[in-house]
């Protein structure tokens, strides 16, 4: 299944994937899990589309029929390194025009924005992403010697603020990911 997920991004970047072709892609998809006995949560597969939210935003519908087929905790499972597919999706969030699709994907799936890696949530993530952009942009050469950032430093966006906030508010470590 991470194979065949794989190969269809690496198509998507290349062309974008008509409806019909996304109808085909979802069969195949059924029938590796229900013939072949492929398991969506055991080959990650909603975090396969997770890392990939930004250039495959065509993935979303996908990932609908991916957390129908996991059940109601494929959704929520952290990978070996403690990140749930939301926060994945998360930390991929583009920097100067975002497309959402997938973060309002898994979130309709049931995605739990309060679910927590090292304290952070989806939200921290983020932020995290955002300030360890803004640090590599203000590193950048000023003096005429490299490729200087001329374009005014990245800001957090506040869609996705409003989308990723826990509805307990940030975690302490969420807070401290974005210290400007």
């Amino acid at each position: 299944l991470s194979d065949f997920l794989s190969s269809l991004c690496e198509h998507a970047r290349k062309n974008p994937i008509p409806d019909a072709m996304m109808r085909k892609v979802m069969m195949v998809v059924v029938q590796r899990v229900t013939q072949q006995g492929a398991c969506v949560r055991k080959a990650r597969a909603l975090h396969y589309c997770a890392a990939h939210s930004q250039e495959c935003p065509a993935l979303a519908p996908l990932v609908q029929l991916l957390c129908s087929i996991g059940g109601p905790d494929a959704i929520n499972d952290a990978d070996a390194l403690g990140a749930t597919p939301l926060m994945l999706a998360a930390n991929n969030v583009g920097y100067d025009s975002p497309d959402l699709t997938m973060l309002r994907t898994f979130l309709a799936c049931g995605a739990d924005k309060s679910i927590t890696d090292d304290g952070l949530t989806a939200l921290g993530y983020y932020r995290a992403r955002m300030c360890r952009h803004v640090a590599f942009c203000k590193g950048l050469p000023k003096n005429g010697r490299g490729p200087a950032w001329e374009k005014p430093l990245p800001t957090l966006n506040f869609e996705v603020e409003g989308l990723l906030m826990p509805s307990d508010g940030p975690t302490a470590a969420d807070k401290a990911a974005y210290d400007e």
